[in-house]
């Protein structure tokens, strides 16, 4: 009973000093913020799922290493063809495979497919994981 009472007093106490001192999370200055700011910064904050094509473009110019473009679609149609710099992983083995994008967590991910069916599943996925991902309204069909 006394050791419970100590486990209790040492949790009370440590609970009651977090409340005073409060978490101190420092807040990323917008210069640092990838994308120093810009569009790309945008977008990490904001709710918005989707994009078009012509901001996507806009995105990827200014993005630079902060954006990663992942294409959802099949091997076959990415054989077929492909936006460049897009790293593939199928929507059927995303939640197999999303580990992969660990290294990305603090970029942008762009996802599209051929019309923004299995891009629009794939993005709502990878935002249930934590990942900051939008889709490309129209997909690859729209970009081309």
């Amino acid at each position: 009973m006394k050791k419970h009472m100590n486990i209790l007093k040492n949790t009370v106490l440590s609970a009651l000093a977090l409340a005073v001192i409060g978490f101190y999370v420092p807040q990323r200055a917008e210069a640092e913020t990838p994308g120093h700011g810009s569009l790309v910064a945008q977008y990490m904050k904001s709710e918005k799922i989707s994009v078009g094509v012509k901001q996507a473009e806009q995105i990827l110019a200014v993005g630079g290493k902060d954006v990663l473009l992942l294409d959802v679609r099949t091997p076959f149609e990415f054989r077929m063809g492909h936006i460049d710099n897009a790293q593939l992983i199928p929507v059927q083995e995303l939640a197999a495979r999303f580990q992969e994008l660990n290294e990305h967590r603090d970029k942008l991910i762009l996802v599209y497919c051929r019309t923004q069916n299995r891009s629009s599943v794939a993005t709502e996925f990878l935002r249930k994981q934590g990942f900051h991902a939008v889709f490309v309204e129209g997909g690859y069909s729209a970009w081309k």
